[in-house]
């Protein structure tokens, strides 16, 4: 009878409950890992792609101005929104942010390719992540400042400033 009670074949209750305390704890590390680095890649996707169109925004400025478009008034003006326009060959391009929405929209009518006025003007909205956007406007001269919304709630600054083929 007494061999009965020392039987020490298979494991005991202490045995699995710490096997699967172990087992939690690893399973849990590995998803929390996961998850940090699943956080991790889509703050850096969305950062890139506030990026890209921080630089679309100035790229489509820059353009404008460097095909002749300049100011209306040749005076001195700083604001958050810009009118570029060639009265002679009837383009022009009308930025206006909208600091409720954080939108940066465009309105403009320009040549295409072939030196086509193009008959309806198109308007774009560049993105919804604008925090401010100034234009300093003098002369055939406009300066720039856009700050973008990053994730985590950081701000990112591009600055620019560009000439008119015109001065």
């Amino acid at each position: 009878m007494f061999k009965q009670l020392r039987n020490e074949k298979g494991l005991t209750l202490v045995e699995v409950l710490g096997v699967l305390v172990l087992t939690v704890l690893i399973l849990g590390s590995l998803i929390y890992m996961l998850q940090y680095s699943s956080l991790g890649t889509k703050q850096v996707s969305e950062r890139e792609q506030t990026l890209q169109q921080s630089r679309d925004i100035m790229n489509h400025i820059v353009g404008t101005v460097r095909i002749g478009l300049i100011p209306p008034s040749l005076e001195s003006r700083t604001g958050s929104n810009l009118r570029l326009e060639d009265v002679v060959e009837g383009q022009f391009a009308d930025y206006k942010f909208d600091a409720a929405t954080n939108t940066l929209t465009v309105e403009y009518q320009l040549k295409n390719d072939a030196g086509e006025l193009a008959s309806e003007p198109a308007t774009h909205t560049f993105s919804n992540k604008v925090k401010n956007i100034v234009f300093h406007t003098f002369d055939s001269k406009v300066e720039v400042t856009l700050e973008m919304y990053l994730p985590n709630n950081q701000v990112h600054t591009t600055s620019t400033t560009v000439y008119s083929p015109n001065s």
